[in-house]
């Protein structure tokens, strides 16, 4: 992976800036959620990852919880924990074909042999930069890329069928039994 992967590195916040840590993933939905705006010197020792716009943020600690988001391009610079690893595709590397085999078997059973520790457990950066990755053509990448997107989304659909139904159903209950 860390031949299709570019990471700016770490620095330390010298003003007023946007920080990223775990707790502003919403990761039922692979969203920012509430980033914070701090000063640079109330900042804390883990606000150290250069982040920019259209990268993705992988939770390394406790990455069974998928703390795994794209920054939006709305969002301005900013810093995230060291809890993240940070990824940008280079060139010939859809981000979203990227951000989607971040949550594929394949890569997270390699995951899940790397990590260590009991309470919270973490993978390291560079274990995650050793990691396998296929990488078909872009083309390729587009096509499975929508295809992935298509079945999400019959998913979701499914989903909220399968709620209006045990809506009705209790509906009908009350009705029989009020």
């Amino acid at each position: 992976m860390g031949e299709v992967i570019h990471n700016f590195g770490q620095e330390k916040p010298q003003s007023t800036f946007t920080y990223i840590d775990v707790s502003s993933i919403d990761n039922k939905i692979s969203q920012l959620s509430s980033p914070k705006v701090l000063v640079a010197g109330k900042a804390p020792s883990r606000a150290r990852k250069t982040v920019k716009p259209g990268c993705i943020v992988y939770s390394t600690v406790r990455p069974y919880l998928k703390n795994i988001i794209i920054v939006p391009e709305t969002e301005p610079e900013a810093i995230a924990s060291t809890a993240f690893c940070v990824m940008t595709p280079i060139a010939g590397l859809d981000v979203i074909f990227l951000f989607r085999y971040l949550f594929a078997r394949p890569f997270n059973t390699y995951v899940e042999d790397k990590q260590w520790g009991q309470a919270y457990p973490a993978i390291k950066d560079k274990d995650l930069m050793n990691a396998l990755f296929p990488l078909p053509p872009l083309a390729e990448q587009h096509r499975i890329v929508a295809r992935v997107e298509a079945l999400l989304a019959k998913v979701a659909e499914l989903r909220k069928m399968s709620e209006r139904k045990e809506a009705l159903r209790k509906g009908v209950l009350r009705a029989l039994v009020g």
